[in-house]
């Protein structure tokens, strides 16, 4: 519809947004001194007296929600052309949606945690009425706060309010003539069935998943089948369970979604308290009895993300622990000890420098520190806060934002996948950091060319080789890509989409599920972590790419055997070794595993 100059007493500034159905204008209330929203119906729907019927009952039940939360309903008319409207609250953060567009880069834990609890606040507020919202999206999710100009997508102290309740029925209802919104809705109202309190979990999962991952959810399907690409491990049960197709196995409230989310963000292993206690209790039993009684001293493995070649043996993040853990070579069984241990820290990747340091990226507080050989640790990258900056600058005091990927030249340069700000940073000897490649733009495009000028999704995992070659797992976007000497990126695996697809052709016909880590050995060989595919593959240096370990199949079996037969969850990291053996960060396993220069299989921690 054209834009009119006043709709009854409100004086129109400008359209916000329209849709097939309707369309939203920002208005100023002459009357009030106030600005308001005012949704009208399109004018080729004032005929269609069950559409306009769902328009006015859209108005009717939003004056009967009494929260903050949820956007309030003030007035109501029509116009000359007979097409209805109504008045509501203006919300000046915008929607959900037009943040996302305009702040980029990936919010971390804390940021995306919050955003989850006021969504599950809105949406208990309507379960509690009886309501079934149907159509929770970005673009109906508005932001309300005092402080929206800063590069946080939902910062501290900001609202979230549920607006457009057009789909909105009774728990049991169908969902009326509207359209659902596809990629959000759940299967059942893509086919007219009746919707209750899952259909709205099911949405706010797949909200979740698109802020999280930058891309959009899959339609009418499994939150991990539908493509896993940039979506971390610790989330995949959570989306699975969200998104599943049965609606009896999703979460059936919002506060068990929220309490879910929040567990799946802070996965936190709890053994070092319990075992406290079993110490206290074993020591108190010991002094009764007169016996010593000793407890394991050497922790679990949680969540390995990372592995690294040391002169020592095989470094391993794990970040629920805080620690980095060091498997000894030369000893039978594997002797695991603690590097470091910090509670402040979560490290997510790890690289080696030539004089036995050890770089540490820590994605959820935007820093990368450094171990030192005596076992001082320092911080090398980042000032801890999110967002962008600093480049030509001491790296120290630049900004970050969730770095998942770290890699260090035999000259000692730094390389950090600087993973939210879609770019590859990279910290000269002297301390200066630079951008290296990346535009900033989330986006599959610049092979060929400069690749300062090229554009990745979510980068993660890294390996540079002697020559200078960097090869990039370029997760968002399914692929593995090198900059080569000279700067120039290419693509040597993937073709942009996921899938599980291409072994024993050319690497760049291949199709790869979310890749997160990336490793090169001394003979030419290229290992990927292909994460979502839960498998590990090798491109060979004629660029033909091969199946390494794992079948595809999450789960854990197969030591003893080869490979290619065993069963891996969703490995993230891998290095080769100087002896032939490649090590695997077998991160939903919760285990570091290795694979023997003829293809055999074996678990050398944790389990």
């Amino acid at each position: 519809m054209s834009i009119p100059d006043r709709i009854g007493r409100y004086r129109v500034i400008r359209l916000l947004g329209t849709g097939g159905f309707s369309s939203v204008f920002l208005a100023r209330d002459t009357e009030l001194d106030v600005d308001v929203a005012v949704k009208v119906l399109a004018d080729n729907l004032t005929g269609r007296e069950e559409v306009v019927q769902a328009f006015l009952a859209e108005a009717r039940l939003l004056r009967d929600v009494a929260d903050s939360r949820v956007v309030a309903v003030h007035d109501i008319g029509q116009l000359e052309s007979g097409q209805p409207y109504f008045v509501m609250d203006y919300v000046e953060g915008g929607s959900l949606a037009a943040r996302l567009d305009s702040v980029g880069g990936r919010p971390g834990s804390e940021e995306i945690l919050r955003l989850g609890r006021e969504l599950a606040l809105g949406l208990g507020v309507v379960h509690q009425l009886g309501i079934v919202h149907g159509d929770i999206k970005p673009e109906n999710l508005f932001v309300r706060g005092t402080d929206l100009g800063g590069t946080e997508l939902f910062p501290l102290g900001a609202r979230l309010v549920l607006g457009d309740f057009g789909l909105a029925t009774g728990a049991g209802d169908t969902e009326g003539p509207l359209a659902a919104s596809r990629g959000y809705a759940p299967p059942e109202q893509l086919r007219g069935g009746e919707l209750d309190p899952t259909a709205d979990t099911y949405a706010a999962t797949a909200v979740i998943r698109r802020v999280v991952t930058g891309r959009p959810p899959p339609v009418g399907g499994s939150g991990v089948a539908g493509g896993s690409a940039g979506l971390p491990s610790g989330l995949r049960a959570f989306c699975a369970r969200g998104m599943s197709e049965r609606r009896g196995d999703r979460y059936a409230s919002a506060g068990s979604w929220a309490e879910d989310l929040e567990a799946s963000l802070t996965r936190r292993r709890l053994w070092r308290r319990p075992l406290a206690w079993v110490v206290a209790a074993t020591l108190t039993a010991a002094a009764v009895l007169g016996v010593v009684m000793l407890v394991p001293s050497t922790p679990p493995l949680e969540e390995p993300t990372s592995v690294a070649i040391s002169s020592e043996g095989v470094l391993v993040a794990d970040p629920p622990l805080h620690q980095v853990l060091e498997a000894a070579s030369g000893t039978d069984p594997v002797e695991l000890s603690v590097l470091v241990s910090d509670e402040t820290m979560e490290p997510g990747s790890i690289a080696v420098g030539a004089s036995g340091e050890v770089f540490v990226a820590d994605a959820v507080h935007n820093r990368v520190h450094r171990i030192d050989p005596d076992g001082s640790v320092s911080s090398v990258a980042g000032t801890g806060e999110a967002g962008f900056g600093g480049d030509d600058g001491p790296a120290k005091d630049a900004r970050l934002n969730s770095p998942e990927g770290v890699a260090v030249s035999d000259g000692g340069d730094l390389y950090i996948a600087d993973t939210g700000n879609n770019r590859i940073r990279r910290v000269r000897a002297d301390g200066v950091i630079e951008t290296y490649a990346g535009s900033g733009g989330s986006g599959y495009v610049g092979d060929g060319s400069s690749a300062r000028d090229a554009e990745f999704a979510a980068p993660s995992g890294l390996a540079v080789e002697p020559s200078g070659d960097l090869y990039i797992a370029d997760t968002g976007n399914n692929v593995v890509r090198v900059v080569d000497a000279g700067g120039v990126v290419t693509t040597v695996a993937g073709r942009g989409e996921s899938g599980d697809t291409g072994d024993g052709a050319p690497a760049v016909d291949a199709l790869l599920d979310a890749p997160e880590g990336v490793a090169t050995d001394g003979d030419g060989n290229v290992y990927v972590a292909d994460t979502g595919n839960n498998r590990v593959r090798v491109i060979s240096p004629d660029g033909v790419i091969a199946a390494f370990a794992g079948t595809g199949t999450a789960g854990f079996e197969g030591d003893g055997g080869p490979a290619v037969e065993a069963l891996l969850d969703a490995p993230e990291g891998v290095a080769a070794g100087v002896g032939g053996e490649v090590y695997l960060a077998d991160t939903g396993n919760g285990r570091l595993r290795s694979v023997s220069g003829n293809g055999v299989i074996t678990t050398i921690a944790g389990g």
